[in-house]
């Protein structure tokens, strides 16, 4: 029988505290064995999971968005269990990504008689030599700027509207973003304003970023936005790819550079910051400078079969 230790954040709103009643009921119907786990604090799951000893046929299930989802994954390093997801949250990247049915009896099918895919995430290592895992998104630039600023009430209030704002109001101090990265085995070095990092096809939800994206490959694709010196143009070039972005073509449009690596260092030349944001998966996770790897083994990730 297929035993599932569902992490939960309690204080989540009333629509995602609903879905989770729903799949909770309709795995009611099924052939498994359950247990919830509260989380109590911001980072708590990762601090459960990496204390606790869990039997390896444990799956563990993030019931929420891509913070959680997050938290998880970290509070897996160096155990073996296979994991899982409900999807509460805004974003949901993951989800989109690996084609979690929407319905609450379809992701509780998907839990009780799903099968594993192998998925590889990412490691983010900082300049102390701290390590974080991604599993989804990871950038540096005008959209890192605004998760690091977003209000959180007006996010309470009305979701990704909040992300928006504050990505307008750093509109105008992302212009001089000047990020160098270097991608592993390479001499060269690339100037962007922005830089995003995906592990599959979606960002922020349904937004297509990386059309040929596949989160089964061991790959971090690439996408660099060109830095200009024309404040005119930069701004012109940045409304461009916002317009662009949910029509799904953002990796087209001039001024984008794509890459699928294994490995690359990013780091600040704009010397009038004193450490730009690193956002990974939605959350703010550490400063520049970083470097950015796949990970050699996967993870064992419940999927619809």
């Amino acid at each position: 029988m297929r035993h599932l230790l569902i992490i939960h954040n309690p204080t989540a709103g009333p629509k995602s505290k609903a879905r989770l009643e729903k799949v909770l009921c309709a795995l009611g119907g099924e052939a498994i064995s359950l247990e919830l786990y509260p989380t109590k604090a911001a980072g708590d799951a990762t601090r459960y999971l990496q204390k606790t000893p869990l039997p390896e046929e444990t799956v563990v299930v993030a019931a929420g968005g891509d913070g959680t989802i997050n938290e998880v994954l970290n509070g897996l390093i160096g155990k073996a269990n296979p994991m899982a997801i409900i999807p509460l949250g805004t974003a949901n990247v993951m989800a989109k990504n690996i084609r979690m049915p929407e319905s609450a009896s379809g992701v509780a099918q998907t839990l009780a008689r799903g099968g594993l895919a192998p998925f590889y995430p990412a490691i983010v290592t900082d300049d102390s030599g701290h390590k974080t895992r991604f599993g989804q998104v990871m950038s540096v630039g005008v959209d890192a700027q605004s998760i690091d600023t977003v209000d959180l009430n007006l996010k309470k209030k009305h979701g990704k509207l909040a992300y928006i704002s504050a990505m307008l109001k750093q509109l105008p101090r992302s212009l001089s973003n000047t990020w160098q990265y270097q991608v592993a085995g390479s001499t060269d070095r690339h100037i962007c304003s922005t830089l995003i990092i995906s592990l599959g096809r979606y960002y922020g939800g349904k937004f297509t970023i990386a059309e040929a994206g596949d989160w089964q490959k061991s790959v971090l694709h690439l996408l660099a936005f060109q830095k200009y010196d024309s404040p005119i143009k930069a701004l012109a070039m940045q409304l461009l790819w916002m317009a662009a972005l949910p029509l799904g073509l953002i990796e087209y449009m001039p001024g984008v550079e794509t890459q699928d690596v294994k490995k690359l260092s990013i780091k600040e030349l704009n010397l009038s910051y004193d450490s730009a944001p690193v956002q990974a998966d939605g959350d703010i996770i550490t400063r520049l400078p970083v470097t950015v790897e796949i990970e050699a083994t996967p993870i064992q990730l419940l999927v619809k079969i």
